[in-house]
């Protein structure tokens, strides 16, 4: 049976369905449009933190080269990154992981910042000020975007994709 409501035609169902969806969510406490928008920043960060592991992978080589244990580390933070990424969709209404991706790849600016500006990391042979080359600056630019998404997908009124004035207030 066909209902038609605010001049569009739509199934008694689909009418049905939607209430529940609503109903569901005032129960559950959550918040269907802030879920909405943190599923798509996950979906940007997801291809953005891939993008980051596969440009640390580029310089795996480099650096271990320099020290095994650089290039251990670099093998470390690519499959984090990766798995991350893959498990990003999957886990981006849990606050706790989108926080550990915010602190992790934070941590990762950090060091990178430190080793271009004061010099070497306290362990391994060398202790010298890095240069900013082209695949790092890339790497480092990918996941300060990925960070401010995934605080963003923190934010309890997320900012909307494609617009940049804030989404409405939530009623209290």
């Amino acid at each position: 049976m066909a209902v038609k409501i605010m001049g569009a035609t739509s199934s008694v169902g689909s009418v049905v369905e939607r209430g529940c969806d609503a109903a569901g969510a005032a129960f559950a406490g959550t918040d269907r449009p802030a879920a909405t928008a943190r599923r798509a920043v996950s979906g940007w960060t997801e291809w953005l933190l891939l993008a980051a592991a596969i440009l640390h992978l580029w310089e795996v080589d480099r650096h271990g080269r320099a020290w095994w244990g650089y290039g251990a580390f670099f093998v470390i933070v690519v499959v984090g990154q990766a798995v991350y990424s893959l498990l990003l969709p999957r886990l981006a209404e849990v606050r706790t992981f989108l926080v550990a991706g915010v602190a992790g790849n934070v941590a990762l600016l950090g060091l990178w910042a430190w080793t271009r500006s004061v010099g070497g990391v306290p362990i391994g042979p060398h202790r010298h000020i890095e240069p900013i080359g082209a695949v790092d600056g890339a790497t480092m630019a990918v996941q300060l975007l990925a960070v401010l998404l995934l605080m963003q997908a923190l934010r309890r009124r997320p900012i909307r994709l494609g617009s940049l004035a804030p989404s409405p207030p939530r009623p209290d």
